[in-house]
């Protein structure tokens, strides 16, 4: 999933969480959980443990466009008084959004110790290979529940 989709589902943990060490744990968690949905980006890598230049370098423009949309989502959340930046909806969205820092961060550094930790990460995008979907069709997914996740915020 996009990060858009994972802040947006972690800023309804933390609203519901009063501890910001559990709203963290449960963001972090949640990530895993929402990337076992088919959504489209497992077509990104043809190797899953050794993407090359061009497949880094296209993830690094998603990635981007990502920050810049999730960054739009939540501060329009924030404008319009659907959610308040309170220490436990940052740390949920901190731990949501944690497990994809790493993997940036492996994919550039290709520090050995965290390469078992991309292997799990990336498999759970596996899971599921009998429902794998096009990059295109896991965007309409990814805008499913985004949308389903705004309108939970938008009614609590």
């Amino acid at each position: 999933m996009f990060l858009t989709v994972h802040a947006t589902a972690s800023a309804i943990i933390g609203q519901a969480s009063p501890n910001l060490w559990l709203a963290f744990v449960i963001g972090f968690i949640s990530h895993f959980l929402l990337d076992l949905i088919p959504h489209g980006d497992e077509v990104l890598i043809k190797e899953k443990s050794a993407p090359s230049e061009q497949e880094i370098a296209k993830i690094k423009k998603l990635a981007m466009a990502d920050i810049a949309a999730m960054s739009l989502v939540l501060l329009s959340l924030s404008w319009f008084d659907l959610i308040k930046f309170s220490l436990p909806v940052l740390a949920a969205i901190a731990g949501a959004i944690l497990p994809d820092l790493i993997t940036g961060f492996y994919l550039l550094t290709k520090f050995r110790w965290l390469k078992k930790y991309l292997e799990f990460h990336i498999n759970l995008h596996y899971l599921s290979k009998k429902f794998a979907v096009s990059f295109r069709t896991g965007l309409v997914i990814q805008l499913i529940f985004l949308v389903l996740f705004l309108i939970v915020i938008i009614l609590i």
